[in-house]
């Protein structure tokens, strides 16, 4: 697998097994994904993505945090570490010319199996008790969202 299919697959395919937890301003979607002992945040803008380690963010630190994210990719650079940043692992963004992407920050780690296992099975998000989704196939739930929203 390359760069572009790596990209391309969080952009189009991986979120469609997320849940959507909102549209930010910069047009961007920020999804979640919850699992046994792993939890991550995706944020799929228009010319980029960022996956990073969710911490029990509130809604208002992620929010920073993308904006700081965003930043660092425009820049090339990882995120500074001197401001409260999460932990960000896969940064990149489109060449907007040819759609190539650059990859500005990757740290190999087991959210990669989000990835993998997202592609590698047909996976249904179905409503389960209460205020909860569980990813069929995937074994994950997503649940106490309206804490977050």
């Amino acid at each position: 697998m390359d760069a572009k299919e790596f990209y391309d697959g969080w952009r189009t395919k991986v979120v469609r097994y997320m849940t959507l937890v909102d549209t930010l301003r910069d047009r961007s979607d920020l999804y979640y994904w919850g699992g046994p002992g792993l939890t991550i945040w995706v944020v799929v803008g228009p010319h980029s993505v960022v996956v990073a380690y969710s911490a029990g963010d509130s809604r208002a630190e992620i929010r920073e945090r993308v904006k700081i994210w965003h930043q660092a990719l425009s820049n090339g650079v990882f995120p500074d570490r001197s401001q409260s940043i999460g932990n960000p692992v896969y940064g990149a963004s489109d060449n907007r010319d040819d759609g190539s992407p650059t990859v500005v920050w990757f740290q190999l780690g087991d959210w990669a199996r989000v990835y993998h296992e997202a592609l590698s099975h047909h996976c249904l998000l179905t409503r389960c008790s209460g205020n909860c989704f569980r990813m069929v196939g995937l074994r994950a739930t997503v649940c106490k969202l309206e804490n977050f929203l």
